[in-house]
């Protein structure tokens, strides 16, 4: 791992808090309550974002963490999250990101996924910690017919990740879709 100066922590934690705000500003309402219905965003954006800060990764990865779900779940455009944090922030959350236009659940999630082997490395370590994240939930899932899609659909992705399978995040999901018991 690349020691960083103090300068160089400094401005990347000025950004992720900078990333936190807007984040915030664009899912909650004046009094704190989420914009919209659905996953609790802030957490699993936070959720997302630290695992990947926590295991050391580049901070416009982080940064699109922390952004990653705003384009799908909260009409954010991607023009203005290229303004506010450059293009390779965008094009990663991009990347992740369902198409509307698809309304077919298997097809979207498939053409996404291959959005994100094309868009690279860190676009696929992105969606793994995002899987990862979305699987500790997985226990909750009592419908039978969803927890198989949901099986079906992590199994896919890893055989679409596989250019990233040495990654520990890779590896830590792969783990758990074979033994869903742990």
């Amino acid at each position: 791992m690349i020691k960083k100066s103090l300068r160089q922590i400094k401005k990347e934690n000025a950004e992720f808090a900078r990333a936190v705000k807007f984040l915030i500003d664009k899912i909650l309402d004046e009094n704190g309550k989420q914009k919209v219905e659905g996953k609790p965003l802030l957490a699993h954006s936070l959720d997302v974002a630290y695992k990947l800060r926590n295991l050391g990764y580049e901070n416009d990865l982080v940064l699109a963490a922390v952004l990653h779900d705003l384009i799908e779940d909260a009409g954010i455009s991607a023009e203005e999250i290229r303004k506010k944090f450059g293009s390779l922030v965008c094009e990663l959350v991009e990347a992740v990101s369902f198409k509307d236009n698809i309304e077919d659940k298997a097809t979207r999630y498939q053409e996404m996924y291959k959005r994100t082997k094309e868009a690279g490395k860190d676009a696929l370590i992105l969606k793994t910690a995002d899987l990862l994240a979305n699987y500790n939930f997985f226990h909750f899932v009592r419908d039978h017919k969803l927890k198989k899609f949901l099986v079906k659909k992590y199994k896919y992705f890893l055989t679409i990740a596989q250019p990233i399978s040495q990654e520990p995040i890779y590896q830590e999901l792969s783990e758990k879709i074979k033994n869903p018991q742990k």
